[in-house]
């Protein structure tokens, strides 16, 4: 009999454990949830901003009802797109199929070709001539404004199809040399992408070319170039391979736009100056809402949200970059320490090969040289043993 009683006792203290672990993970989960919440809330008020925004710019026929980005706590790295109505009628609605990044690649390999030669020319000056833009890579321009989507990682055979074509020139001589750098997202998400400053001085010139036109009286011409110059720092946007691709694509938008609105205050009308100044605050509202983001990342919870959730590969790289920073620190708790680890165990593991990749890097990477990556972006991986990062 007092068997039989003690073996109850055992099967009651068994089963009331049980239940108070269901309870503690319940508890978890609804900690998460709420974090979640939180997140929404904070972002309440420039959703609320920008859909007032939207609507307005629906009203002066600037865009569709399609919203600018979508307004909720994902802020995606396409949180800004540009209408096919916006750029009626000067230049053709983006209807295109092919893929944007065909022609502005064959621009930009041409025009750096011929900005070689200005570069050892340089000397001593604090500055650079850039060579001016020809008409065919002003017509790849246009071309490429045109198109519907951009996407500058296309892979051919698990290969990268598009690259930059870097060349190089010995001073005083005819020898010139060539280097294919290929588009791709590269795990160590320090390295700098090689066709930026190109691809800058590229939007950079085109605009040139406009005021060119402007000071020649042919000022739809000048227009048309500055809305391609838009266009294509949005179509910089749609899939960024890094973080400095995405704020160049703002940069871009943000200086066609300005050049744009300088043109229309002297040869335009009063609706097209106010409709396109009220694009340029949208523009700035979703430069703000991008580096709020960036900014959110170095808390724990919140990069951890982004790393499962976003649908941008972009910014999850970014939040398992954050939570590794953390972990190589050494400063979490033992709560944030273990949610860290199980969200990059997950990330590893996942279905995303960029962010696999940048797990991989970043674990096998020792604390001293991560310290150093992070000042020059050139840092090698030294091979020092892993660190033990739990995952």
């Amino acid at each position: 009999m007092s068997h039989f009683r003690l073996d109850r006792i055992y099967a009651l203290a068994f089963g009331v454990i049980i239940v108070l672990v269901i309870c503690f993970l319940c508890l978890r989960m609804q900690r998460f949830n709420s974090l979640k919440s939180a997140k929404a809330s904070d972002m309440s008020e420039l959703a609320r901003l920008n859909a007032r925004l939207n609507q307005a710019m629906v009203s002066e026929g600037l865009a569709t009802d399609i919203p600018i980005y979508d307004p909720n706590i994902k802020i995606t790295s396409g949180l800004m797109r540009l209408n096919r109505t916006m750029i009626q009628p000067i230049l053709k609605p983006a209807s295109g199929k092919r893929d944007a990044a065909v022609f502005y690649i064959r621009a930009l390999n041409a025009y750096n070709k011929q900005r070689q030669p200005y570069l050892f020319d340089r000397a001593l000056r604090t500055y650079i001539h850039e060579p001016p833009i020809t008409q065919a890579e002003l017509v790849d321009i246009l071309t490429g404004a045109g198109q519907r989507h951009c996407n500058f990682y296309v892979l051919w055979h698990n290969r990268p199809e598009f690259a930059f074509i870097r060349y190089a020139a010995v001073r005083y001589t005819h020898l010139r040399t060539t280097r294919r750098i290929s588009f791709q997202r590269y795990a160590d998400p320090f390295q700098q992408p090689s066709f930026i400053t190109p691809m800058r001085s590229l939007a950079q010139v085109a605009m040139n070319r406009g005021l060119t036109d402007e000071k020649h009286g042919e000022y739809a011409a000048a227009k048309r170039i500055d809305l391609a110059v838009i266009r294509m720092g949005a179509h910089l946007q749609e899939n960024p391979g890094s973080l400095s691709q995405l704020e160049l694509g703002f940069d871009i938008t943000r200086n066609g736009l300005h050049y744009l609105v300088h043109l229309l205050r002297k040869h335009g009308t009063a609706g097209e100056l106010k409709r396109y100044n009220r694009l340029a605050n949208i523009v700035d509202s979703a430069l703000m809402a991008e580096r709020l983001k960036y900014a959110d990342l170095d808390d724990v919870e919140m990069s951890a949200i982004t790393a499962q959730d976003d649908p941008s590969p972009m910014w999850r790289v970014e939040a398992v970059v954050s939570l590794i920073s953390r972990l190589k620190r050494d400063d979490l708790n033992g709560e944030q320490r273990r949610l860290a680890q199980a969200v990059l165990w997950e990330a590893k593991h996942g279905n995303v090969g960029w962010v696999r990749q940048t797990v991989a890097y970043m674990e096998h990477l020792p604390t001293v040289a991560y310290a150093d990556s992070k000042i020059n972006t050139h840092t090698k991986m030294r091979s020092d043993p892993p660190s033990e990062l739990g995952l």
